[in-house]
């Protein structure tokens, strides 16, 4: 190996005794001046700003694109496009089109194009007077949209992707999650089956029902308010048979006026016809409310039993109204209600009254007898009273097959029926019992 030629080194190599002596540090005297401060340097102008070319926005009102890498590419300049640039979407109620306008601010631009630029905006406003924006929602950047919602750019870009989608297949523009019906607890499905398995009998309440299908009484409750079950209220009919049928049916066509050789069959109007009917009430209820002034005295009731409450039977008369084209009233049709009373003297002397003093007492026995003095007494008189002058003198009343009726034939009503020129007739309905 050739020396190395100490002349081309630039690094000298230390003497043992330069190696143990110990290291040398510069002096400095307080007395001497400060050195002076080295001069600032001159601040230099900075480079003029160059306008970089924005990148193509993306714009909802474009055709779509023709192919994949293309759609793409605009996806990607949405998401992730410059931040100089601003993109404005102005919505419509009823979401049937949207407007995009791109605006492109620089510091280039002048006064003088920024007021043609503002008249050719008017100029098209003039020419699209449909178009109206009646909301002030408007999105701008991808970065804007993130602070102002606080969704991150892939969130607002799936939302984006979706409007576009729509837009291109002419739908109904609707971004609004698909959570509904997906998440949370799943709603329990009854079988239909395993209900209609189920005997009738057991079925007659929640609790029992709720038992029989092995579920909880309040998922049962959710269940019917949901409309998965059906609440029904069934009421009895009665048993007819084919006799009964027929009764029926021949009822029904006695009120069919016959034809003749000018007119065709039709029902009759049944203005002379006058239904009565019997109904039970009690005197008085276990409990009763009343509204009373201040300071008024409660009222006391008292009764010898309050599971036998005396009650009370009432018969009412109605027949058909008689309204003319005009309106008026004629007869309302009502002939009147009538109590089964009867006055009586007390035997013995109480508390509340003396001997002798007349109480009138409800009558708990209904018979014949009583219905045909109810009949005569009342109801004819009210009948003759009340009935229009204009009106049909052949009346039909007609009662049911209750066993204190008396019989169509009844002589004692026969006669005082034909009283001051009316022809009062009685018919029953067909019975349901005897046939």
């Amino acid at each position: 190996m050739a020396p190395l030629d100490s002349s081309t080194d630039n690094t000298s190599t230390p003497s043992p005794s330069a190696l143990n002596s110990p290291p040398t540090y510069p002096t400095f005297d307080l007395n001497d001046p400060l050195p002076e401060p080295e001069p600032e340097p001159e601040p230099q102008p900075l480079p003029d700003l160059q306008v970089q070319p924005q990148q193509e926005a993306f714009d909802l009102n474009r055709a779509p694109a023709t192919s994949s890498e293309e759609e793409e590419n605009n996806f990607s300049a949405m998401e992730h496009g410059n931040d100089e640039e601003e993109l404005v979407a102005e919505w419509l109620d009823d979401d049937s089109d949207v407007h995009v306008s791109e605006y492109d601010w620089t510091d280039s631009e002048s006064e003088e194009e920024h007021e043609e630029h503002e008249e050719h905006e008017q100029h098209e406003e003039q020419q699209q007077p449909e178009i109206v924006v009646n909301s002030t929602h408007f999105l701008t950047t991808t970065q804007d949209v993130m602070l102002q919602t606080g969704y991150n750019k892939w969130t607002i870009g799936r939302i984006w992707k979706k409007l576009r989608q729509q837009l291109q297949e002419d739908a109904r523009i609707d971004v609004n999650h698909r959570k509904t019906g997906r998440v949370g607890r799943k709603r329990i499905q009854l079988d239909p089956q395993r209900l209609m398995a189920i005997p009738l009998r057991k079925k007659t309440t929640i609790r029992a029902t709720a038992a029989s299908l092995g579920i909880h009484r309040s998922t049962l409750h959710r269940l019917v308010k949901r409309g998965a079950i059906k609440k029904h209220t069934n009421a009895i009919k009665p048993h007819l048979t084919p006799a009964h049928k027929i009764a029926r049916v021949l009822w029904c066509l006695g009120s069919i006026i016959p034809n003749t050789i000018q007119t065709i069959p039709k029902f009759s109007n049944m203005y002379n016809l006058v239904h009565v009917d019997e109904k039970w009430f009690c005197m008085s209820k276990i409990s009763q409310r009343y509204y009373l002034a201040p300071g008024e005295t409660e009222p006391y009731r008292r009764c010898k039993s309050k599971r036998f409450i005396v009650k009370v039977m009432f018969i009412a008369a109605l027949a058909r109204p008689h309204i003319a084209l005009s309106g008026e009233v004629s007869f309302d049709g009502k002939i009147g209600i009538f109590p089964f009373i009867e006055e009586v003297a007390a035997k013995r002397s109480s508390c509340n009254r003396d001997a002798g003093v007349i109480e009138t007492k409800a009558q708990l026995s209904i018979t014949k007898d009583v219905i045909r003095e109810k009949l005569i007494n009342h109801i004819l008189p009210s009948i003759r009273n009340k009935w229009p002058d204009n009106g049909c003198k052949q009346i039909w009343i007609v009662q049911d097959n209750a066993r204190p009726h008396i019989a169509s034939n009844d002589e004692q009503f026969m006669m005082e029926a034909q009283k001051d020129g009316f022809d009062i007739r009685l018919i029953n309905q067909p019975d349901s019992h005897q046939i």
